[in-house]
C-alpha cells in the first residue's frame, strides 16, 4: 500500500522516472501476496507514469498493462473500474496520434470503439448502483468523445459533446479544467469558419470561446494541476495568437478586434507556461525528465520572443521596452538549451572536492524539498504568518544554495559561465562592443513562423522574417539538402566498403559545397514585410567586425559564406557566453601546446603539426608537442593549464544526440582509442585567460542538434573552460590544404594580428591562390583549384571578434552575478545513471541480490552519497535485512539530515526492527520537516496508538 501511494504522489509531480521503478515493485509486491486488487491499482498508476513520456514504446506498454487492469477487474465484476481503465485505454489511443510524426486516423477510430466499450460497461455499473461516481465517469467518457470529434475536426459535434461532458461534471460537482479549454477552441473555429455571419454573431461566438478559456485557466488554478494549468494557458495563448494573426478573416467592428491586445495576451499566457514549466523542471529530481519537460515547451519561448519583437515593430519607437523582452527571452531560451543539455545531462561536479561535493547536494536537496512544499500549500487557504514561514523557509533554503554554489563556482569556474541565471540586456551587449562602432553581433531565434533577428551596433535594429519568405526560395529545402548531404558524406568516410555509394555520395558533397556561398546569401537576402533583409541590417550598420549567434537549424550552417569578404566573421553559442569571452581579454601568447595525429592514421596532420610547432618557436612561444602516443588525456590536461595557445590536428567526432560526448581523438592506450571529451573538457580543463584554442579537427564546430536553440558542442567547452576564441571546422577539412590554411593563420597571427582577422586574411589570401590543388587520398579524386569551398569554407572561429588590440578603445561589459540551482550530482552522471538503471532492471526482476551487487560496484567505484546509501538501504530491505539497511539509512542522513523522506525510510526500518521508539522519532522528525507528509502521519498513527 505504500508503495501505491508513493507511486500516486511521484506522477502528478512529473517524477516520472521514479514512479515506473516503484510501479514495477508495487505491482511485484501485490502478486506475491495475492491482492488482485491492488495489481489492478499499481498497473494503473505505472501505466500514468509510464504515459507521461509520450514516447512510443512506453505508451504501448502502459496499454498492456491497462488491459492487464481491466481483466482484472472484470474478474472481479466491477464494471465501474473497467470502465475507467477502457476510457483511460483510448485516450492513451489518442495521445499515440496526437505525437506521431504522421497522424493515423486509425487511432482515433480504435479509441472511439473503446470509448463505446466503456459506455457499455458503465451502463451496466449505474444499472446496479447509480451514484457520483457513475456520473463523473459518464461525463469523462463523453469529454473523451468530444475530445476524439475535436481532432477529427468535427468542430460543431465537438462543441456540442463538451456542452454536455461539462454539465454533467458540475452535476458531479467536478471540473475539467483541460475539456474547457479544448471547448472554447471549438467554439473559436466554428466562429472563424466560413458561413453566413453577422459581424455580431461572429462576435458573440468569438466571446463565448474565450469565456470558455478563461474558465479553464481559474478552473486548473483551483486545482492546482500543474500539467492541466500549463496545457490551457498554451491553448488560450494559441487561440489568441491565431485571432490576432488573421483578424483580418473576422470582419468585426472596429471595437472588437483588440488586435494589439490579443498579441499581448497571447504574450502572457506564454510567459506564464514558461514560469510555470521553469519552475516545475526545478522539481524533477531526474535529468531525462528535465530534458523532457524544458524540450517538450520549447516552442513557447519562440512565440515569446516573436510575439514582443512584433509589439515592438508595432509601436515603432515607443516599443523598446517590447524589444528588450523579445531579446531577453532569446537569450533566455539558447541558455535553457546549453544547461539541459550539457550541465544537467553530465555531473560537472563529479570532479569537485568531496565536501563541497556533499555540500552543494544536500543544499540543493533542501531547496527542492522546500519548493515542494511551497507547491503543495499552495492551494490551501493560509494565514499572513503561514505564509511568511513558508516564504522564509524557502529563501532560507536558497541562501544556503548560493553560498554551496560559491565554493563550487571556485573550484570548477566553468560552472558559472555556463550556469547563468541572469541574462544580458542589449545596453549590456552595446556596452561591451568597441567605441568605434565598427562591430555588432546578429543574434537570431528561429521560431514556429519566423525568423526573428536583432542586430546590435552602433544602434540596435531588429527583424522579424516570416518563413513563407524562406519558403518562397525553397530556402527550407536547401538546408535540408545541406544537411542530408554532408551526412550522407559523414556516413561515407566512416564505411568506404562500398566504393560505388562512398564516390557518389562524396560527389554529391562537393557539389553541394560548393553551392553554399550562393545559397547562403538567399537566406541572408530574405525580407522582413518591412522590406529590410539581414544583409540590409548589416550593410546599414556599417560593421566590419560581425559576431553571429545561430539558432535552431542555422546552427553548423556556414551562413559566413553569404556576407561580403570585406567582414569578418566570428559566431557564439549564445550572447552569455559571448561577454564571458570579451571579459578574457585576449593576450599576446607566450606559451603554446600543439597535439597532432595522436593516433597516427594521418600523415597530414602530422605535417600540419611540425609546421605550427616551428612557427610558434620562431615566434618566441615556449611550445610543448605532443604527438602521437604522447597525446594522453592526462598530458593535454595538465599542458592546457599552462599555455595560453593550443594547436589540436586530429581526429575529431560530434555527437549529435550526447553533445558532452563530443570528443577529440586520442593515442590508442592497451589496445583502447582514448578520447578527450567536452565533459572532460568542462570538468578538469583549465585555460589560461585570454588563451586561444585552434581545433582543427573535422566537425569540432558542429551544432549538438537542430531541435534546440543554442549551439552545443565542442566550441562551447572550450569557451565555457577560459578559452576567449576558438577556431574549429564545420565540415571535414582536407589534409592537402589544410596545412596551408594554418601555415597563412599563423604567418598573419605572428603580425599580431587577431585570430578572428587573422583566419579570415588566411582564408582570403587561399581563394586566391593560382593552379590547381590534388585532393590527398589518391588519383581518382578530383582535382580542384583552391578557390574552391571545400578548402577554406569549413575554418569557423568562436568567442567575441574584437579582444586583442590595446591601443583600440574598449569598455567592459558590466559583471554578472551567476545565481542558479545546480543539478542533483547523484543522479547527473551518465555513467552512473546507467547503473542505477541495471539496478532497477534487476529489481524488477526480482533479483535483489544483483541489484545489490551492481549497488554495492557502485559505492566502491563512485563513493557515497546521499542517493547511493538510500539506494543501498532499499535494497537490502528487499532482501530482508533490515539491519543492513539501518546502517545505510544512518549513511544516507548524515549526509542529508533535512531529508523528510530519507527520516521516513529510517522509520519503516526500525518498525522491522521492532525499535518502535525509534521509528516514532523519526516520522516525527519527518513530520516536523514536511507537515504535510501524509505517509508518515499513516505509520506514526498505529505506533502512538500502541
Amino acid at each position: 500500500m505504500a508503495l501505491q501511494r508513493s507511486l500516486a504522489c511521484l506522477v502528478p509531480l512529473g517524477r516520472c522516472t521514479e514512479a515506473v521503478g516503484i510501479g514495477g515493485a508495487a505491482i511485484a509486491a501485490a502478486v506475491d501476496v495475492g491482492d488482485r486488487a491492488g495489481e489492478a491499482a499499481a498497473c494503473g498508476d505505472m501505466a500514468r507514469a509510464l504515459s507521461a513520456s509520450n514516447e512510443e514504446p512506453n505508451l504501448r506498454e502502459a496499454l498492456a498493462l491497462l488491459e492487464r487492469a481491466t481483466a482484472i477487474h472484470e474478474e472481479h465484476g466491477n464494471a465501474l473500474d473497467q470502465s475507467r481503465m477502457i476510457r483511460e485505454r483510448a485516450s492513451l489511443q489518442e495521445r499515440r496520434f496526437l505525437i506521431a510524426d504522421t497522424p493515423d486516423s486509425a487511432l482515433l477510430d480504435e479509441a472511439d470503439r473503446l470509448i463505446q466499450v466503456a459506455q457499455e460497461k458503465l451502463h451496466s455499473a449505474r444499472m446496479a448502483a447509480a451514484g457520483e461516481s457513475a456520473l463523473l465517469e459518464e461525463a469523462k467518457l463523453e469529454a473523451a468523445l468530444a475530445r476524439l470529434r475535436y481532432h477529427q475536426g468535427r468542430w460543431e459535434a465537438a462543441a456540442t459533446r463538451f456542452e454536455r461532458a461539462n454539465s454533467m461534471a458540475e452535476h458531479a460537482h467536478f471540473a475539467l479544467p483541460t475539456d474547457l479549454a479544448l471547448w472554447g477552441h471549438a467554439l473559436f473555429h466554428l466562429a472563424s469558419a466560413a458561413g453566413d455571419y453577422s459581424p455580431g454573431q461572429r462576435l458573440r461566438q468569438l466571446n463565448a470561446a474565450l469565456e470558455k478559456l478563461d474558465l479553464a485557466v481559474k478552473d486548473s488554478e483551483r486545482l492546482g494541476d500543474f500539467d492541466e494549468l500549463v496545457q490551457i494557458h498554451v491553448t488560450r495563448g494559441d487561440i489568441l495568437w491565431n485571432l490576432h494573426e488573421h483578424a483580418e478573416l473576422w470582419d468585426l467592428p472596429a471595437d472588437g478586434r483588440r488586435c494589439l491586445e490579443t498579441r499581448a495576451d497571447a504574450a502572457r499566457d506564454y510567459e506564464i507556461g514558461i514560469q510555470l514549466i521553469e519552475r516545475r523542471s526545478f522539481l524533477l529530481s531526474r535529468p531525462g525528465d528535465r530534458i523532457t519537460a524544458m524540450r517538450g515547451y520549447h516552442r513557447l519561448y519562440g512565440r515569446v520572443v516573436e510575439a514582443h519583437l512584433k509589439m515592438a515593430l508595432d509601436r515603432g519607437p515607443a516599443g523598446t521596452a517590447f524589444l528588450e523582452r523579445a531579446f531577453h527571452y532569446s537569450e533566455r531560451a539558447k541558455a535553457a538549451s546549453l544547461s539541459e543539455l550539457l550541465t544537467i545531462s553530465i555531473d560537472l561536479l563529479a570532479k569537485l572536492p568531496k565536501e563541497i561535493r556533499v555540500e552543494v547536494e544536500a543544499a540543493e536537496k533542501v531547496q527542492r524539498e522546500a519548493y515542494l512544499f511551497s507547491e503543495s500549500l499552495s492551494s490551501l487557504e493560509l494565514s499572513d504568518g503561514e505564509r511568511a514561514n513558508l516564504r522564509e523557509r524557502t529563501w532560507v533554503a536558497e541562501q544556503r544554495l548560493h553560498a554551496a554554489q560559491a565554493k563550487a563556482f571556485q573550484a570548477v569556474p566553468s560552472l558559472a559561465g555556463l550556469l547563468s541565471s541572469r541574462h544580458p540586456s542589449l545596453a549590456e551587449v552595446a556596452a561591451a562592443l568597441p567605441e568605434d562602432g565598427r562591430t555588432g553581433v546578429l543574434q537570431l531565434s528561429w521560431t514556429e513562423s519566423s525568423l526573428c533577428a536583432f542586430l546590435i551596433a552602433r544602434q540596435v535594429s531588429f527583424a522579424c522574417i516570416p518563413l513563407t519568405a524562406f519558403r518562397e526560395r525553397g530556402i527550407e529545402g536547401i538546408l535540408d539538402n545541406l544537411l542530408d548531404a554532408h551526412g550522407d558524406f559523414a556516413d561515407g568516410l566512416v564505411n568506404r566498403s562500398a566504393t560505388i555509394t562512398w564516390r557518389r555520395s562524396e560527389h554529391l558533397w562537393r557539389r553541394t559545397i560548393a553551392e553554399i556561398p550562393a545559397r547562403m546569401k538567399q537566406i541572408l537576402e530574405c525580407e522582413s514585410p518591412e522590406k529590410k533583409s539581414l544583409l540590409q541590417m548589416i550593410e546599414e550598420a556599417g560593421v566590419n567586425n560581425l559576431t553571429i549567434i545561430p539558432d535552431g537549424r542555422l546552427c553548423g550552417i556556414p551562413l559566413h559564406a553569404g556576407i561580403g569578404d570585406s567582414i569578418c566573421v566570428t559566431y557564439a553559442p549564445s550572447c552569455s557566453i559571448l561577454l564571458r569571452s570579451a571579459r578574457n581579454q585576449m593576450v599576446v601568447p607566450r606559451s603554446a601546446l600543439v597535439v597532432d595525429n595522436p593516433d597516427g592514421t594521418l600523415p597530414g596532420a602530422s605535417i600540419e603539426g611540425m609546421l605550427v610547432e616551428s612557427k610558434l618557436r620562431a615566434a618566441g612561444l615556449a611550445t610543448v608537442r605532443l604527438s602521437g602516443t604522447l597525446a594522453t588525456q592526462e598530458s593535454i590536461l595538465r599542458e592546457m593549464s599552462r599555455s595560453e595557445c593550443l594547436h589540436y590536428t586530429g581526429h575529431a567526432i560530434s555527437q549529435s544526440v550526447s553533445p558532452w560526448k563530443s570528443s577529440l581523438e586520442l593515442c590508442w592506450v592497451e589496445r583502447v582509442k582514448t578520447r578527450l571529451t567536452a565533459a572532460d573538457i568542462l570538468i578538469r580543463g583549465q585555460a589560461p585567460p585570454g588563451a586561444v584554442a585552434v581545433v582543427n579537427g573535422c566537425t569540432t564546430a558542429q551544432s549538438g542538434g537542430q531541435g534546440v536553440g543554442e549551439f552545443v558542442g565542442l566550441p562551447a567547452a572550450f569557451l565555457a573552460a577560459g578559452y576567449s576564441l576558438v577556431v574549429s571546422n564545420l565540415y571535414e577539412t582536407l589534409d592537402s590544404s589544410s596545412p596551408i590554411v594554418m601555415d597563412r593563420f599563423y604567418d598573419f597571427l605572428a603580425s599580431h594580428a587577431h585570430p578572428a582577422r587573422a583566419l579570415h586574411t588566411a582564408i582570403s589570401s587561399v581563394r586566391e591562390m593560382s593552379g590547381e590543388h590534388a585532393e590527398s587520398g589518391g588519383s581518382g579524386h578530383r582535382r580542384m583549384p583552391m578557390s574552391h569551398p571545400t578548402h577554406w569554407l569549413p575554418y569557423v572561429i568562436w568567442g567575441a571578434g574584437w579582444i586583442l588590440d590595446s591601443n583600440a578603445a574598449r569598455r567592459d561589459p558590466a559583471p554578472v552575478r551567476f545565481e542558479v540551482p545546480l543539478p542533483s550530482i547523484a543522479a547527473a552522471f551518465p555513467e552512473l545513471l546507467d547503473q542505477f538503471r541495471l539496478a532497477e532492471e534487476r529489481f524488477r526482476a526480482r533479483d535483489y541480490a544483483g541489484q545489490l551487487r551492481i549497488l554495492e560496484d557502485v559505492l566502491r567505484r563512485w563513493g557515497g552519497s546521499f542517493f547511493v546509501h538510500s539506494a543501498l538501504a532499499g535494497a537490502w530491505m528487499a532482501l530482508k535485512q533490515p539491519g543492513n539497511a539501518h546502517r545505510h539509512e544512518i549513511e544516507a542522513l548524515r549526509r542529508d539530515p533535512n531529508s523528510a523522506i530519507q527520516h521516513f525510510n529510517l522509520g519503516r526500518v526500525c518498525l522491522d526492527l521492532l525499535r518502535l521508539a525509534e521509528a516514532r522519532d523519526s516520522f516525527t522528525e519527518a513530520l516536523r520537516l514536511n507537515p504535510g507528509y501524509a505517509k508518515a502521519w499513516l505509520h506514526l498513527g498505529p505506533i502512538l496508538f500502541t
